[in-house]
Order: C-alpha cells, then structure tokens, then sequence
C-alpha cells in the first residue's frame, strides 16, 4: 500500500461512536415507527414526508438509521432524539430525564417528580418550562414596568441540561439525568464521569470534548444549545449578570454533577464559594479578552467601593491557592490586572 492508501485505510477503520451502533432487537420494526422525524424536519428545515421510503432515507441522511441487505436498523442516535417512547426499546428505558422537586434543602421530602419518557427533539423544551415552572420568581422594575423573573437564569440551565444529555454515558441503562430542585440550589447530574485528560477547573476555556460527538452536532443543529465550546461560558456569563454564586462542578466515578445556587450575599458565602466565583470570573474574562480588577470583582460580588478591602483579600487568597496571578508585575496597586494562573 502507498501512503495515500494507507491514510485512506486508517480513516476508514474509525470505530463507530455508541450512538452511531444499530439498535439490534427483533422488533425493528416496532422501533422505526416509534420514532417521530416530524419535529426533526421542522427544526431543520428538511421537507417531511411519511412515506416509507423516503422517510429512510431521511433517517440514513440523519443517521438516525443504517441500511443493511435485509432492512432499514435505527440507530441509538435515532432512539435518543426521536423516540416517542423510550420505554418501548430495551435498554434504553432510562434514556430520559427525571425531576424532582424537593420541600426545603435535603432529599427527606420531595414535592413533585416526573419522568420524561420522550426523545429529546418531542421533551428537551418541555422539560425546561417545567422546571421553569418550578423555579421561585422575584419582582423586579425595568423601564417602570414590574416584572417577574425567574430566579435562575433560563439560558444557563437550558445549557447545563442540554451538556447533561449530550455528555451522559449512554451504555450505563441502570441511571437517568436527574434534575433536582433544592429551596437553595439546583442539582443537574447525569451518568458518566468527566472524560480522562479534561479538567474541573478549566470547563470555561478548555477545548470541548464529548463521548457522544454526532448527538452533539444533532443537539446543535436542533437548536437545544451553544455553539461548540461555548455553553460553559455562558453559564458562567448568566450567572455574573444574576449576581449568583459560581457554578460548581463535580466529577464521581461514575456520574457528573453540575449544581447552581440561588442568591446569597457574599457575608454568607462560604470561603470556597468565594474563591470559587472569584476565579471563573476571572477565568470567564481572560477568554473574553478582558480586564480582571479589585472593582470588576466587587461588582460582580455585589459590594460597595467602602468593602474593598474586602475583595483585596479575597484575591491574595486566590493568588495563595494559584488560582489567579498578576498580570502585570509592578503595576500600582491602583491598575493591577489578574489573569487565571493557567494563563
């Protein structure tokens, strides 16, 4: 083989992604018409048409399905956007997502739970304005107008949920993502750790990598998300214009948890809740190309020019735990910038 044909042949021997793997089963059929393409045209702009031919051939162009000799087999992308019931293919019972809604700050007492049963093209918007609903609201005046507004910013959870479904480990059939509702906070988790070589801490400005790379494109396309690379930015982004506390993330062994807080002042934030608002907000204006400065940092905490000194020693405690650094050495301490450490 020359070189080309050996470049062509390691291309070609790429192994398939999960969600690209046939659905094998003997009820194919069953399956194929528990898939619904209709919503998927719409948002994409594609003609729809329930013939089955050419409806194939929309699933094969989607790669919601692969064409063998004998037929047409969905595909596990195919059953995670499309499904109209995941409960109808097995092993994918637990493909959704289940909300619950918990009375105080502990699991003790849940108020409400649902399950969603659907693909995500037929359920990803419902879940959203349900738990919109759920969500306390405050009064606020704009342009002498009161209006009522959620106390999380839509944007950023419809981002964490959308980077939950796309980032989950659709192998494991044992969990669902979870979305719980907390008086203070609210817990996004989904099954499937934080992939090897990727770091916590660097979530904003590190380059995305995903286990499920064509249900991300899809999610995309569909519109139920940013841009590549760009939604933990502006989750970042929605909280600083909030005024809430810093999204916190956490890896297990075999689940990830992305938690955000409701409004709390800053006298009531824990000293890791502190350092943690005060570095992504540095981080999230270096990839911004912008300024980090003891003022930038107090208003985003929310506190008056006479406190500071406040923020003062908040940021020698960033610097002691390199978290941040000095951009410019030497500077007065009036028109010194800070940078993430990493920068």
């Amino acid at each position: 083989m020359d070189e080309i044909e050996i470049r062509q042949a390691l291309l070609s021997s790429r192994p398939q992604r999960f969600e690209e793997l046939p659905v094998l089963a003997a009820n194919i059929r069953e399956i194929i018409d528990n898939l619904d393409l209709k919503p998927v045209c719409e948002r994409l702009g594609k003609p729809y048409s329930s013939d089955p031919e050419k409806s194939s051939e929309i699933m094969i162009d989607l790669r919601f399905a692969t064409r063998t000799p004998a037929q047409i087999i969905p595909t596990f992308l195919g059953v995670i956007i499309t499904s109209k019931d995941f409960g109808k293919v097995s092993g994918c019972e637990r493909y959704g997502v289940k909300m619950t809604q918990y009375i105080g700050t502990s699991k003790l007492s849940a108020q409400k739970e649902k399950i969603y049963t659907q693909g995500f093209v037929h359920s990803f918007d419902q879940i959203i304005d349900d738990l919109i609903g759920m969500i306390p609201y405050s009064e606020v005046i704009e342009k002498a107008t009161r209006k009522r507004v959620p106390m999380y910013p839509v944007k950023a959870l419809r981002e964490l949920i959308a980077n939950a479904v796309i980032h989950r480990d659709y192998s494991r059939t044992d969990s669902s993502v979870q979305i719980e509702i907390f008086e203070d906070r609210i817990e996004i988790t989904n099954p499937g750790s934080l992939l090897p070589g990727m770091d916590i801490d660097r979530l904003i400005d590190q380059q995305p990598r995903t286990r499920n790379e064509v249900l991300a494109s899809r999610m995309r396309e569909l519109g139920f998300c940013e841009e590549r690379g760009s939604g933990i930015d502006k989750v970042a982004f929605e909280l600083e214009l909030y005024g809430l506390p810093a999204v916190t993330f956490d890896s297990f062994a075999d689940s990830f948890k992305a938690t955000l807080y409701g409004p709390k002042e800053y006298k009531k934030m824990s000293q890791v809740e502190r350092l943690r608002t005060a570095y992504q907000h540095t981080c999230l204006h270096y990839v911004m190309k912008k300024e980090v400065t003891n003022a930038s940092l107090r208003e985003r905490l929310k506190l008056s020019e006479s406190q500071s000194q406040l923020v003062s020693k908040l940021i020698r405690q960033c610097i002691q735990r390199n978290l941040i650094k000095v951009a410019n050495p030497g500077a007065s301490p009036r028109y010194i910038r800070y940078v993430p450490v990493w920068a």
